[in-house]
C-alpha cells in the first residue's frame, strides 16, 4: 500500500502514465499535456476531476447508496440522461402536459391570429355552414360577390336586362332618373327633385298638366283643418274646418267658399301689398273712411273692401 502522497497523486505526460495495475487503488494521475485527471481502480484508469464542474463522481452511484458527497465531487450527472448518455430519459407524447391551452384565449401565453405566419394554400380556414372560419380564396373577378353558400357568384341582372344600364356622367342631388329611349338601358336626369324631407321641386319653365278622367279629378290638393302653420305665396289648400278652398297670393289668402263666395282675409292698411297692378282688391280692417271712392288711411275702425286705382287705395263703392 502506498504511504506517500507522491505515490497516490502523480503528474506528467500522458505517455508517461504508469499502468493502472502498477499503482495503488485510488491513485490519481494528472496528464499535463491533456489536462485530464484520472483515477486507478487497480485495473484501469477512470476519468476523474476534483474541480466539481464537468467531474464524475469518485464513487459508483449504482453501489454506493449512503453518505453525503461534497458539491465539489458531484459530476455531470445531467449529461447521463441526455440522448447518447448512459441513462437517457425518453418522454412520450402522452406524458406531456396540455401545452396548446397556454396559447389559447385566456391562457398564459395567448397567440394573436394576426401575428402568425401566412397560412398554407388549403381549405383549413374556410368558413362553412356548420363552422366558423375565414374566407375562401378570392376569385380575382371584381364583379363577383361571396354568396350565402360560400361561393363567389355574379350578381343577377334585374328586369330581364343584362346589367349594362348607363346614365349621365353627373347629376343633381335628389333629381329623379328616367329612361331615355326604349332600350331600358339608358338613364337620363329628370327635372323633378325630391329633397330629404319629401318636398318635390320643379325647375323653372315646367308646366304640369293634371288631366281629369271619368273616375278621378286631375288634381286634389288635400285637406287640412284651418290653415297650415307656415304659408308661402303660391300655396293652395282646402280648409276642411271652414269648407274653403284657399290660395296664398303674395301676403294675402284668397278664399273660395260654397255658392261661389270669394273671401279676402282682412289685413291692416299698414300691411297692404305694394307693387300691385291697378284693380287689385284687399280687405282692410282699420280704414278711417267707409264712403265709396274715398281714399283710405289706416288707424280707423271701418272694415272696407279696398281697390288700388294705380295711385291710392280707395273704398269700393
Amino acid at each position: 500500500m502506498a504511504s506517500r502522497l507522491q505515490d497516490v497523486i502523480q503528474r506528467g505526460l500522458s505517455s508517461a502514465k504508469p499502468l493502472a495495475t502498477a499503482v495503488a487503488i485510488g491513485t490519481l494521475y494528472y496528464s499535463t499535456d491533456t489536462q485530464i485527471t484520472e483515477r486507478s481502480d487497480g485495473t484501469t484508469w477512470q476519468s476523474y476531476n476534483d474541480a466539481g464542474t464537468g467531474a464524475t463522481l469518485p464513487i459508483d452511484l449504482t453501489t454506493d447508496v449512503t453518505g453525503i458527497l461534497p458539491a465539489a465531487n458531484i459530476g455531470p450527472h445531467a449529461s447521463t440522461h441526455n440522448a447518447g448518455g448512459s441513462d437517457p430519459i425518453t418522454i412520450t407524447t402522452a406524458q406531456l402536459p396540455a401545452h396548446h391551452t397556454t396559447h389559447e384565449a385566456g391562457g398564459t401565453d395567448p397567440i394573436q391570429l394576426d401575428n402568425l405566419a401566412g397560412p398554407d394554400d388549403n381549405v383549413d380556414l374556410n368558413a362553412s355552414t356548420t363552422a366558423h372560419g375565414l374566407l375562401p380564396k378570392l376569385s380575382g373577378v371584381a364583379t363577383t360577390f361571396l354568396n350565402g353558400t360560400g361561393s363567389w357568384s355574379t350578381p343577377p341582372s334585374g328586369g330581364g336586362g343584362t346589367g349594362d344600364v348607363t346614365g349621365p356622367a353627373s347629376s343633381f342631388d335628389g333629381n329623379l332618373p328616367v329612361f331615355s329611349g326604349a332600350t331600358g338601358k339608358i338613364l337620363k336626369q329628370n327635372p323633378v327633385r325630391i329633397d330629404d324631407t319629401g318636398v318635390i321641386f320643379l325647375v323653372d319653365d315646367i308646366r304640369i298638366t293634371f288631366n281629369p278622367g271619368s273616375n278621378a279629378a286631375g288634381l286634389n290638393v288635400g285637406a287640412v283643418f284651418s290653415d297650415p302653420g307656415t304659408l308661402t305665396p303660391g300655396d293652395l289648400w282646402y280648409d276642411l274646418g271652414n269648407n274653403l278652398l284657399k290660395a296664398r297670393i303674395g301676403s294675402q289668402t284668397i278664399q273660395l267658399g260654397i255658392a261661389n263666395v270669394i273671401r279676402l282675409t282682412e289685413i291692416t292698411f299698414a300691411s297692404r301689398p305694394t307693387g300691385v297692378p291697378t284693380g287689385t282688391l284687399v280687405n282692410i280692417s282699420d280704414s278711417t273712411v267707409n264712403t265709396p271712392g274715398s281714399t283710405i288711411a289706416g288707424g280707423g275702425t271701418n272694415h272696407v273692401l279696398a281697390k288700388y286705382n294705380g295711385t291710392n287705395w280707395v273704398v269700393v263703392g
